[in-house]
């Protein structure tokens, strides 16, 4: 060997030099009908999560989704679901710290003050 340095395109085009994984796509990926549907669910979930990547996670779930103006049909449908279950949770706990017994407990007008020391 000369003592040059070979430079590739990319791995891929070491990928075609050994035998048995020449032809291989790298942008291929097979998967059935249940692992995609929790692929867009993931996404979805995640987009809700971290809404700052919803871009990015929409270009990923219009591949393997039905576009709808380039939204995947899916993945907000996914989406608006997570949404609407977290709306009852954050009402659930401001109905919580609203209730009138925790709001008199602030307020001291339950009795007596429970005493914590000598």
């Amino acid at each position: 060997m000369s003592g040059e340095a070979v430079q590739y395109k990319s791995d891929w085009e070491l990928l075609e030099m050994v035998p048995g994984l020449s032809g291989m796509n790298p942008t291929t990926v097979t998967f059935d009908e249940s692992e995609r549907q929790a692929i867009i669910l993931a996404l979805a979930h995640l987009a809700v999560d971290r809404p700052g990547w919803d871009y990015m996670l929409n270009n990923i779930a219009v591949k393997i989704d039905r576009n709808i103006e380039g939204r995947g049909m899916m993945f907000e449908t996914l989406k608006a679901i997570k949404q609407r279950h977290l709306v009852p949770d954050i009402a659930h706990k401001a109905m919580i710290l609203d209730s009138a017994p925790l709001t008199s407990l602030m307020k001291g007008q339950l009795g007596d003050p429970i005493k914590l020391g000598p």
